[in-house]
């Protein structure tokens, strides 16, 4: 057996396992180095301080989990059906996104206050249990987890 010939083996099988792990690698880097957006829907919340009245308030909360920026164009509330994706719906807007929002990584929640009026409890009454959405500026769309208010 040629001595040049095993060597020449050994760098062959060293060569595609070193290729395999670096495709590993950077799909794993591609999968990890994406924006995540996680938002979470409150409702039945006091207003004081800085809010302009008293009353009764909803709250989203949005946290970009990624490692990406992320511009949230809007915030809003839909249906928790998830037949709403499928089919043209109204959908309530809350008009403090209007702007929209730069996330950074490791930025703190953006807490998007709205009014709980007569509005919102007609379309939540409606709709049973309803969710907050977020936009980005890439076309993509987040949702929470239903909620509905006591």
């Amino acid at each position: 057996m040629d001595p040049n010939q095993t060597l020449r083996d050994v760098v062959t099988i060293l060569g595609g396992a070193l290729g395999v792990a670096a495709l590993v690698l950077s799909l794993a880097n591609y999968f990890r180095d994406r924006p995540r957006l996680r938002i979470s829907l409150q409702f039945d919340m006091e207003g004081y301080g800085g809010l302009a009245d008293s009353g009764t308030w909803l709250v989203a909360s949005l946290a970009n989990t990624g490692r990406r920026p992320i511009f949230v164009s809007h915030v809003g509330l839909c249906r928790a059906s998830y037949w709403k994706r499928y089919r043209k719906d109204k959908a309530l807007t809350l008009l403090e996104t209007a702007e929209g929002r730069r996330l950074q990584e490791g930025d703190p929640p953006w807490t998007v206050p709205g009014k709980q009026d007569e509005t919102v409890t007609s379309y939540v009454n409606r709709s049973g249990k309803v969710r907050a959405f977020a936009s980005d500026s890439a076309g993509k769309t987040y949702y929470s987890r239903p909620a509905r208010p006591k």
